[in-house]
């Protein structure tokens, strides 16, 4: 888990990068996932691996970090 991050109903919650995003991820060997979206926000970031975790949540990571500021014209 990320510093900061608190976890409920099956779903992390958590601050990346100044931004919120509420979502959930596992696997085991050989398959992995996450998923992460932006409640307040316009992302879904979505990410399936045939790799040992955790090959999903870095790329998700790599991801989330790098999204682009979305105005709120693009938003709705």
């Amino acid at each position: 888990m990320f510093q900061g991050e608190r976890y409920a109903y099956g779903f992390f919650d958590r601050v990346v990068a100044g931004r919120r995003f509420v979502g959930h991820g596992g696997g085991a060997p050989g398959m992995n996932g996450e998923l992460a979206f932006e409640p307040n926000g316009g992302y879904v970031v979505v990410v399936l691996s045939n790799f040992d975790p955790p090959a999903a949540w870095q790329m998700a990571g790599f991801i989330l970090i790098r999204l682009p500021a979305l105005t709120s014209m693009q938003i709705r």
